[in-house]
């Protein structure tokens, strides 16, 4: 399964801080697990609206949670569990260069599979199909471009079509 993210580390942390990020709001990740221990996403947000409006969306994720990198306790906490990560969770961020060509690379035959049995696209091999990843509420969106066509689809249906087609 692709993960386009990184491992958050807790020298991230300062960093953040620095750029004046506001809030970090963190979420159950399945696309990120390995080996049987659970993983979360920490999205980054310098508006506190556009966070509240994240964790509103995540309101059935039981393990939704706020940080406030300005509030020392939030900070301290949030710094506490990226230090545990190793032993017992992933904790992903979005912190990625390059996630469109990685996704290209790594997703070349389930966009192919996809493409050839959820549209009427027929590209010629000199042909290219553009492809743009779009991360919303916990969600990666892969949206592929061919000529004046496009398509939208979450990434686990891509995933899904080359794990049962082929």
């Amino acid at each position: 399964m692709f993960n386009p993210f990184a491992l958050f580390e807790p020298k991230f942390l300062e960093g953040f801080k620095m750029k004046r990020v506001k809030v970090m709001v963190m979420q159950t990740f399945d696309r990120g697990c390995r080996d049987a221990r659970p993983a979360y996403l920490l999205t980054h947000f310098f508006s506190l609206g556009d966070a509240q409006q994240h964790y509103d969306v995540l309101q059935h994720d039981p393990n939704r949670e706020r940080f406030f990198i300005d509030n020392e306790a939030d900070f301290n906490k949030l710094k506490a569990r990226l230090e545990d990560q190793p032993q017992a969770l992933y904790y992903m961020c979005l912190l990625v260069r390059d996630a469109d060509k990685l996704a290209k690379k790594q997703l070349d035959t389930a966009i192919m599979v996809y493409i050839a049995n959820h549209t009427s696209w027929r590209p010629a091999r000199s042909e290219e199909v553009h492809l743009d990843l779009k991360f919303k509420f916990g969600e990666i969106f892969v949206h592929l471009f061919y000529g004046k066509n496009q398509v939208r689809e979450k990434l686990d249906i891509v995933d899904h079509v080359l794990r049962h087609q082929l």
